[in-house]
């Protein structure tokens, strides 16, 4: 907003100016429209705007030493955002996926206390998925008019981590081709390695159409230390084709060694 000051005819004759001055505290702009600005709009030079137009550098709104500044200032911004952009933050970069190993050698097994499997988290998730509703109405029997199963309420509690497991899994997949690569098995190891040290994890398993042949993934970490998430997954046309897993044992190895291990049931 540009304020003009208007006198009456009693007032004494002075220089008309413009408040504020249009040369005081000015940035550059993006685009300038009219390149002569200076003679077109300061054609009423007063004493205090020539003061001003001698310490600019030719027709700039804002004097050199503030331009060089804004400059700085804008350089350092886009050095900050390409540096943002460019380094990812700790623990956030790209996840490696599991490789496949074509031929499963075994290792020598030399157990390290400084080595240990914290948790496993199994889901098997079927093509064939029933209603909690239908799950909780199945789980509940009856012998001799008295129920020996937790009521439905109770039942539909037990079972909404599963849905929340399968709904979590299928998130994103809309179409049924999207869905068909997303069931099968899913194995999530939590270990913890006490020292650093270069850790190789490999999930072995078996697979129920390929009876004793056994298939191997594995993931290896650099200079690794502290507990440690490990996701695995045998799913897509490596579920339908061979199979459900029917046995598993996976395998913390470093050094070339087995430091510790962790197996279902199953595994011989």
């Amino acid at each position: 907003m540009v304020t003009v000051r208007v006198g009456n005819e009693c007032e004494t004759f002075c220089v008309p100016r413009i408040q504020p001055e249009i040369l005081l505290w000015q940035v550059n702009t993006s685009l300038v429209a009219n390149f002569d600005h200076a003679e077109n709009y300061f054609a009423i030079c007063v004493s205090s705007t020539a003061r001003l137009m001698s310490s600019t550098v030719g027709c700039a709104l804002t004097p050199a030493s503030r331009t060089r500044f804004i400059t700085e200032v804008r350089l350092a911004a886009a050095f900050l955002i390409l540096t943002c952009l460019v380094v990812p933050a700790p623990g956030r970069g790209a996840r490696e996926e599991p490789k496949v190993i074509e031929k499963v050698t075994p290792l020598p097994v030399a157990l390290d206390p400084n080595f240990e499997f914290r948790k496993t988290k199994l889901f098997f998730m079927s093509e064939k998925g029933l209603k909690p509703s239908e799950r909780a109405h199945d789980s509940s029997a009856k012998v001799g008019g008295k129920s020996n199963q937790p009521s439905q309420k109770t039942s539909v509690l037990q079972d909404a981590p599963i849905v929340f497991e399968r709904q979590y899994r299928l998130f994103g997949a809309v179409t049924g081709v999207d869905q068909r690569q997303r069931f099968g098995n899913y194995f999530d190891f939590f270990w913890r390695a006490k020292r650093p040290s270069d850790v190789t994890v490999r999930l072995e398993y078996r697979q129920e159409k390929l009876h004793e042949h056994v298939q191997a993934q594995e993931i290896t970490y650099r200079n690794v230390r502290g507990t440690n998430k490990t996701e695995f997954k045998v799913i897509g046309d490596d579920y339908f084709d061979d199979g459900r897993v029917i046995a598993w044992r996976c395998l913390l190895i470093a050094n070339g060694r087995i430091v510790a291990e962790n197996r279902s049931f199953l595994w011989e």
